[in-house]
C-alpha cells in the first residue's frame, strides 16, 4: 500500500471496504523510515528494514506486473 496505494474492494476481518489511498511516491528511505517506526513501535518487536530491501521490494513488484499494469517510475527509486 505503501509503495502503490490501493484501489477497489478490500476485506477487513470479515467487513467490506471500497475505497482508496493514493501512493504518496515515497522514497525507498521514507518508506523504510515509516515501516521502522512501526515495526519496533506500539509494543511491535520487529526489526528494522533498509532503503535496500525496500528497492527490492519494489522491484520485485515491478517485475511480477504485466507491461501494460506498469507504473510509472515504479523502479526508478
Amino acid at each position: 500500500v505503501l509503495l502503490e496505494g490501493l484501489k477497489g474492494p478490500i476485506t477487513v476481518n470479515g467487513q467490506n471496504y471500497n475505497g482508496a489511498m493514493p501512493d504518496f511516491s515515497l522514497s525507498d528511505e521514507e518508506i523504510a523510515a515509516v515501516l521502522s517506526y512501526v515495526r519496533t513501535s506500539f509494543g511491535n518487536a520487529g526489526a528494522t528494514l533498509t532503503p535496500a530491501e525496500v528497492q527490492r521490494v519494489r522491484a520485485s513488484l515491478a517485475n511480477a506486473r504485466p507491461k501494460d499494469q506498469q507504473v510509472a517510475g515504479s523502479d526508478a527509486r
